[in-house]
């Protein structure tokens, strides 16, 4: 059994004029195309589709699985939870094991999708059967919108005399409602119905996005920014000068192939990165903006070296716009893998390159910069 909310955020209008059963119109074909929109629906990350278990149902490369389902339906099944559950289970029960046979539901009970799932599983004595195919149950409001099902069960079949669809409300089962359409019987009413109690799920979408405080949203979103650039990653400051060399080489564990397994790098092979490219701008500076002092250094450090690459500890908004207009570099944010790749300590600090190695130097600040 599945379950999956399938619906657009521009629902198929409700005054629109259904079309005239018994006509190479096909529901399926309509359906289909409802489908392609969920499908581009889907891609935008606009639809989550929910499984019977509760759980999400993946969409690989966006592909909806209602698409499967529906084109080789050849009878469609409306239903509601306002069925008594012995007519609910039994339509359940009757459809179970034949794929071409679909269910639609316009909404979820209680707009709980957990809640709709655990029904439709105890109605359909789900547990007792769990090594035979279930029956497929999608959410599709648009269908209900589309053909004005307002009561339901309804039932909708493709005549294996001429191809065409025929509608049979009120159907006291799946099997006579089919038979009498594939006998030639046209659309008709026949049996007890029940209103569609759920809410339409598309509608229920729309209005939930309406009333959504979106301006509450864009305040919580650019505080967490700003919480998170404002943390960065502080280092303490330094108190000494120092200096200390990383060596930023690596050793390949096992051989490195291509497609074709031509050997690329052996095992055993050591690569510096330094030997190859040098370090960017043959300087990285990194600094406090918060500290005036190390804002002057930095001012000093990229002085001699103009193509150096500058980071900040944290965001600082007058500090980084110092830096910015004083050195005409903008600076990037520190964050923990630079940190623990290059063994830093303390800022501000110089990295340059020396005979394959990366050398660290941390100075205490000092007003007049210092080399």
């Amino acid at each position: 059994m599945l379950l999956c909310s399938a619906c657009l955020l521009k629902p198929i209008a409700r005054a629109e004029t259904p079309p005239a059963l018994g006509t190479n119109a096909s529901p399926s074909a309509d359906i289909l195309s409802i489908v392609r929109q969920q499908n581009q629906q889907i891609r935008k990350g606009a639809l989550a589709a929910q499984g019977v278990f509760g759980g999400r149902t993946s969409h690989d490369n966006g592909v909806n699985p209602a698409a499967r389902m529906v084109r080789g339906a050849k009878t469609v099944v409306f239903i509601s939870m306002s069925m008594p559950d012995r007519e609910l289970s039994a339509m359940l029960e009757e459809a179970r094991g034949k794929r071409d046979v679909v269910f639609f539901l316009r909404g979820l009970e209680a707009n709980d999708g957990h809640r709709t799932a655990e029904h439709i599983k105890a109605v359909s004595g789900f547990r007792d059967h769990l090594r035979e195919p279930q029956p497929v149950v999608a959410v599709l409001p648009q269908a209900f919108a589309r053909w004005d099902v307002t009561q339901v069960p309804v039932v909708m079949h493709e005549s294996i005399a001429d191809h065409k669809w025929y509608r049979v409300d009120g159907a006291l089962s799946i099997e006579s409602a089919t038979r009498d359409i594939d006998a030639g019987v046209k659309s008709r009413n026949v049996g007890m119905t029940w209103p569609v109690r759920e809410k339409d799920l598309a509608e229920v979408f729309r209005d939930r996005m309406q009333r959504y405080n979106w301006h509450a949203w864009q305040d919580r979103a650019a505080k967490a920014m700003t919480d998170r650039l404002d943390r960065g990653t502080p280092l303490p400051r330094a108190e000494r000068d120092t200096r200390y060399t990383v060596d930023l080489g690596v050793t390949f564990p096992q051989d490195i192939r291509d497609q074709k397994g031509n050997l690329i790098v052996a095992k055993g092979t050591r690569y510096n990165p330094l030997t190859k490219a040098g370090l960017p701008g043959a300087a990285i500076v990194v600094v406090d903006p918060s500290d005036q002092r190390q804002i002057v250094m930095a001012h000093t450090w990229l002085q001699r070296y103009p193509q150096g690459r500058l980071f900040v500890t944290h965001y600082d908004e007058e500090g980084v716009r110092s830096l910015t207009e004083g050195t005409g570099i903008k600076p990037m944010l520190l964050d923990s893998i630079i940190v623990k790749r290059f063994q830093l300590r303390a800022a501000p600090s110089l990295l340059t390159a020396e005979d394959g190695k990366l050398v660290v130097q941390t100075l205490s600040p000092r007003v007049e910069g210092g080399m």
